[in-house]
């Protein structure tokens, strides 16, 4: 910050107005009298919270435990930066327009306080700047800061770690101050003069600390080379860095005498003084029972780091709560920070005091501990409820601006985190990280970067939705959703999410880039708005993986893929109409292609009824010259029906009920606007019509091996017989009705023990199909005279064939 550090370089400046530097010196020597020692430093009350965070005015309703606001302040969220391009970072926060705007920072978006961009930094070189100013400060300091070194505890008890986290809480406090305008005023009876020196004091404090305290300390050495450690050493080189700005600033104190200073009111403590607590007390902050993070957060975070991006820090105050006491008795003054590590797109919430006494970490999913699920928000009084445990809470006092923006960054983690994973009734399917993503939208601007990014993450979601048939509810295969985002390890993210829903044709594309890397795209429609998504892959097996699953032709686990079958034919129609003698209306016609089923493996049957039926897994995958369709058979008892041809023994019909989980795929080089058309009325007819399927395949073996598929039963008989006869007689009369077909096909099926006779007439006026089951019981004589081979079946048990207008020539399975 260029503008603050001339303001406070001026002062010592030959060619400024002597009267402006004299003006401080003079407040600084106005008192003699040498005042009292510095109180010890308690935590702030409620009212002395800081208002970094700025939003707009507008009233926020309580809702519990998330709640959301009739009318949402339109203030920038922190993480907008996920919907932005990282390449392009939003503007900063501007400072007064009287001052340099010289900034050199890379923005989140909005943080709680300016973000801070760090890179490896070395430790303090006192050498850098002149060495006898340098003593002399650290002499001065010594004087003013040594008598607080043993307020906590005796200086070679105090362990490195408490000293890396000290100059970290006085290096916030004191950019906490520059930010919110508290900067060097030349009026002597004004208050300022003492806030801005409080904020060069809180700047000395960690000066102080990085520089004379932590080397005599062997830092490197003393410290745990492990766990919180590095990550808190990163933190300190950090402040090292920032500090090196503020070294003019500084010197202002080695100008100033200790009683000078000690006349001021200002804090001179290098410690939080926090209430005693019991036992029980100190262990509701920080429960043993959650792990801590494998990548660590460091509790009190300055800048970004080669491991983690830091959005913003706000100083709050925190009670515990009981459900025996819900007074709050101590409160401990503590760090609000949003983290980031580049290895997660998770934004985590750490509230840290100054010792180990508070630490609490909020997730976006309560799977990781403590989440915003568990939050409650209390807008009247502008007030957190984190709920740490059952029968204890954590209440967080902020200011209405602090409310407002903290609520809006815990509303984007939480939806951020339900596009991340897969929610109740969906399975993730496909998880990578792509060469390239190219992201158009070719109708309205989008916040995805235009251009190719590289290293992007994609998930692809399996959506369900639950349909109940009397008391048994199944799941239904939906759609997919397709979820992108840009690397992690830049600080702004992009993300987009999508729905590749059943209604519309599935446009896809299959190319290769100039480097030889295989590529896949994808193309889809939100209303009128048109999207291109480009997958660049490293391996065509990941292509392929994921275009398969697109398809839905690839079995999963416990799933089998059955043997391909060429169909020399494949017609989508509606059944004809015998009471308005309306012909059957073809909708699709395919030619020669192929034909595979997919189904559960043998043992995993979820259903009484085996495992074609109430089945999630069975479907048809029929590829054509322009596309594919998979056709899902996930059907109660008596709802496939299924038709066999008397004359054409190699067709076989299918009759469906209106469905909403056929899927529809066309390349993108066969696409056409009229193919598109009709594939779209195709997909209207079968989710709101009764329609017909009529399969031919090349030979009747393959007929029977994808009706065993399909239905469950295996074919262990096929002919058609020459007469069909069904002599009934009638109780109490000797009286026989008799019913006569002459051409009838005839199967005998066979699932386990259970057989099953079914027979498809020709031209017959009593019906057009029967089928019922073949006893073990049942009298059966075989039939050989007059040149007629036959057999007859005595006391069988079946219903009578009727003629349904609305389901002629079919049986049920």
């Amino acid at each position: 910050m260029n503008w603050l550090k001339r303001t406070y370089d001026s002062i010592n400046s030959e060619d400024i107005e002597e009267s402006r530097a004299e003006e401080i010196r003079d407040f600084l020597t106005a008192k003699s009298e040498d005042a009292a020692a510095a109180n010890r430093h308690s935590a702030l009350p409620l009212t002395d919270q800081p208002e970094t965070l700025k939003g707009d005015e507008y009233p926020i309703q309580l809702h519990h435990p998330s709640p959301k606001p009739t009318e949402l302040p339109k203030i920038p969220l922190l993480l907008d930066s996920l919907d932005k391009p990282y390449m392009t970072p939003s503007p900063l926060p501007r400072p007064p327009p009287d001052r340099d705007t010289d900034v050199s920072s890379q923005n989140t978006g909005a943080g709680l306080m300016m973000p801070r961009h760090t890179d490896h930094f070395s430790p303090c070189d006192p050498e850098t700047s002149d060495a006898g100013d340098i003593s002399t400060l650290k002499k001065h300091l010594d004087d003013i800061f040594g008598p607080f070194v043993n307020a906590l505890k005796p200086f070679e008890d105090i362990p490195g770690e408490d000293w890396v986290r000290a100059a970290i809480w006085w290096a916030l406090k004191g950019k906490e101050q520059v930010e919110t305008g508290s900067v060097p005023l030349v009026n002597r009876d004004a208050v300022g003069p003492s806030k801005s020196i409080q904020a060069a004091v809180n700047f000395a404090k960690a000066w102080w600390i990085c520089c004379c305290i932590i080397p005599e300390l062997a830092c490197g050495d003393s410290l745990d080379d492990k766990g919180l450690t590095i990550a808190l050493l990163d933190q300190y080189r950090c402040v090292q860095q920032y500090l090196r700005s503020f070294e003019q600033t500084i010197s202002i104190l080695r100008e100033t005498k200790r009683d000078q200073i000690t006349a001021i009111d200002v804090d001179r403590s290098l410690w939080i003084m926090y209430p005693s607590c019991s036992q029980k007390e100190r262990e509701i902050p920080c429960p043993d029972q959650w792990p801590q993070p494998v990548d660590n957060i460091p509790p009190l975070a300055f800048g970004d780091t080669k491991t983690l991006f830091l959005y913003g820090s706000e100083f709050v105050n925190l009670t515990f709560l009981t459900e025996e006491c819900d007074v709050p008795s101590h409160s401990f003054e503590c760090v609000l920070s949003f983290i980031r590590l580049q290895s997660s797109w998770e934004v985590v919430a750490v509230f840290a005091s100054q010792t180990e006494t508070v630490y609490i970490e909020v997730h976006s999913s309560r799977k990781r501990g403590i989440s915003w699920h568990g939050v409650y928000w209390d807008a009247a009084r502008s007030v957190l409820q984190i709920m740490i445990r059952p029968q204890h809470m954590a209440q967080v006092q902020l200011t209405e601006q602090s409310f407002k923006m903290v609520w809006q960054i815990a509303q984007e983690i939480m939806h951020t985190e339900t596009l991340l994973v897969a929610g109740d009734l969906d399975t993730l399917v496909f998880e990578d990280t792509v060469g390239f993503c190219h992201y158009i939208s070719h109708d309205r601007p989008s916040n995805f970067p235009s251009g190719p990014v590289e290293q992007c993450k994609v998930r692809l979601f399996e959506k369900f939705e639950m349909v109940k048939k009397g008391t048994i509810e199944r799941r239904v295969h939906s759609g997919f959703r397709l979820f992108v985002a840009t690397p992690p390890q830049a600080k702004t993210i992009s993300r987009a999410s999508h729905y590749f829903l059943n209604s519309t044709p599935l446009l896809y594309g299959i190319y290769e880039d100039a480097n030889g890397f295989p590529g896949l795209l994808l193309q889809l429609r939100e209303g009128s708005h048109r999207i291109s998504i480009s997958f660049t892959f490293h391996d065509h097996s990941a292509r392929g993986l994921l275009h398969t699953l697109l398809l839905s032709a690839i079995p999963r686990d416990h799933e089998t893929k059955s043997e391909k079958f060429t169909i020399r034919s494949f017609a989508l129609s509606e059944p004809p109409d015998r009471d308005s003698d309306m012909q059957n209306t073809r909708h699709l016609e395919v030619g020669e292609s192929m034909a595979c089923v997919i189904e559960e493996t043998d043992g995993t049957d979820r259903s009484p009824y085996g495992k074609t039926v109430w089945s999630e897994t069975l479907r048809v995958i029929i590829e054509t010259s322009w596309g594919s369709i998979t056709d899902r058979i996930n059907l109660p008892p008596s709802h496939l029906r299924i038709g066999l041809c008397v004359l054409d023994d190699k067709v076989l019909n299918i009759l469906r009920s209106p469905q909403s989980d056929l899927t529809v795929c066309v390349r993108q080089d066969t696409n056409s606007d009229k193919l598109m058309e009709g594939l779209t009325k195709v997909i209207n007819a079968i989710q709101t019509k009764f329609t017909l399927r009529r399969i031919e395949f090349n030979s009747i073996e393959d007929l029977h091996a994808f009706q065993q598929v399909i239905t469950g039963y295996k074919v262990r008989f096929d002919r058609v017989a020459k007469r069909f006869i069904i002599n009934r007689p009638r109780k109490l009369f000797s009286i026989r009705n008799r019913w006569e077909a002459n051409f009838t096909r005839v199967q005998l099926v066979q699932q386990k023990g259970k057989f099953q006779l079914i027979a498809f007439f020709y031209q017959s006026p009593h019906g057009i199909c029967m089928n019922f089951e073949v006893r073990s019981t049942d009298a059966v004589q075989p039939i050989d005279k007059n040149d007629l081979w036959g057999i007859v079946i005595k006391d069988a048990k079946f219903a009578l064939p009727e003629i349904k207008p609305h389901l002629p020539g079919f049986v049920s399975r």
